[in-house]
């Protein structure tokens, strides 16, 4: 008889969230922020327009309103730039990551070789190394 999935114990990395998660949960931050950045936008009302049908009425209506819309795209570049600075640090540690475990199961080493290919030498004690020659 096997157990439910329910009932069997956790593996230690499952609690652990993926690169995956932790980008899908930073970009629904990210759209909400942006949308309450919208919500801060006014739109004039049909009685404030001449033409409620021309879009140069419209346009001069919201050139009265620069400012609200001059500060919705700093604040929606800052989120932005915000926003992919988070991603490109999340897919380099994802990068890093895969890196670091292809090597450690493979064996080979972290530090890389000189370019002339010969071995670097670290001297605990100088001295002795003289005393030597």
């Amino acid at each position: 008889m096997t157990t439910p999935a329910s009932l069997r114990p956790a593996r230690p990395r499952d609690d652990l969230p993926s690169v995956a998660r932790l980008l899908t949960l930073s970009d629904n931050v990210v759209a909400i922020a942006l949308t309450l950045l919208v919500f801060q936008l006014k739109v004039p009302a049909t009685a404030q327009v001449h033409d409620p049908d021309s879009a140069a009425d419209l346009a001069a209506q919201l050139a009265k309103r620069a400012d609200q819309l001059i500060s919705y795209l700093i604040a929606f570049y800052v989120v932005a730039q915000f926003w992919l600075a988070h991603h490109r640090f999340l897919w380099v540690a994802l990068v890093l990551g895969a890196v670091l475990l292809v090597r450690s199961l493979t064996g080979t080493p972290a530090r890389r070789e000189r370019p002339s290919g010969r071995p670097r030498r670290h001297h605990r004690y100088r001295d002795d190394d003289q005393a030597r020659q």
